[in-house]
């Protein structure tokens, strides 16, 4: 059982390789997408401990995931990231 899984959803590419650079030096094993619903799909498949969402996405916001992601993985953590200006 691996304890240092993230998830890392992020519809932005560069966004997504910039995470995964910082985050494998540290050790972690890392799952992406740019899709929200794959990431779903992927937390039936995986035990994630993190989830790393961008909040402003096209097809749900990071909250919106966060919510339904609760119900597929209890413990994880989530993290939500926005460029977004107040």
């Amino acid at each position: 059982m691996d304890h240092r899984t993230i998830l890392i959803v992020d519809d932005e590419p560069f966004v997504r390789r910039a995470l995964k650079r910082a985050l494998s030096q540290q050790g972690y094993t890392l799952l992406e997408t740019g899709e929200p619903a794959e990431a779903l799909a992927m937390l039936e498949q995986h035990e994630v401990n993190l989830i790393i969402s961008d909040y402003e996405m096209p097809s749900m916001t990071g909250l919106e995931l966060l919510a339904l992601a609760k119900e597929r993985a209890p413990s994880a953590l989530g993290i939500i990231l926005t460029g977004q200006a107040p």
